[in-house]
């Protein structure tokens, strides 16, 4: 057996889980890299007030820092210190070369361990730390990154953008659908 073929055959079952996740949120990011990056015009910045819901850059900008949050190495993922980098918001070019950069980051992603979460919870009180595992914060990831592509959706539809119709559909749904008479 050779490459991948193995690595399926004698991964660890938890490891195997992990690389699933892993390659369940790029195909998700890709997705969204392949829409921002054909996005050209000003709609990408512009904040919608009708839908009162920011702009399609600042929920892509939104999805990345938490990608960002969990990719930062050192056991701790702290959603509250995000770097929120208005460029993100503003240019779909670069937001889209950051995109595929987490991608790549995300297939050298390989551990399944143990991780302290920071994030609030409460307006008025301090943070909650709990206890967390890669595995779950990527689950998280990609249910997040999800609903924030169904807000991007209405805003793109709104603006007579047209998206296939599994972009911002969980996984879950797209499931149901597929089973079910209509």
């Amino acid at each position: 057996m050779t490459g991948n073929l193995w690595k399926l055959y004698f991964m660890p079952e938890q490891e195997n889980q992990t690389k699933k996740l892993v390659d369940d949120n790029i195909l998700l990011l890709n997705q969204l890299a392949q829409f921002v990056q054909e996005q050209a015009s000003p709609i990408y910045s512009l904040p919608n007030e009708q839908l009162q819901s920011g702009s399609i850059g600042a929920h892509v900008r939104h999805i990345i820092d938490h990608y960002l949050s969990v990719l930062v190495d050192g056991g701790v993922v702290n959603y509250d210190q995000r770097e929120r980098d208005a460029n993100i918001e503003i240019n779909a070019t670069y937001a889209g070369d950051i995109l595929n950069a987490l991608c790549s980051e995300l297939s050298d992603l390989s551990k399944s361990d143990s991780v302290k979460v920071v994030i609030s919870t409460n307006v008025e009180g301090p943070s909650s730390t709990v206890d967390s595992a890669y595995d779950r914060e990527l689950c998280f990831l990609h249910s997040h990154t999800t609903h924030h592509m169904a807000i991007i959706r209405l805003l793109a539809i709104h603006n007579n953008i047209v998206l296939p119709c599994y972009f911002g559909k969980a996984a879950s749904t797209q499931k149901f659908e597929k089973n079910v008479q209509f």
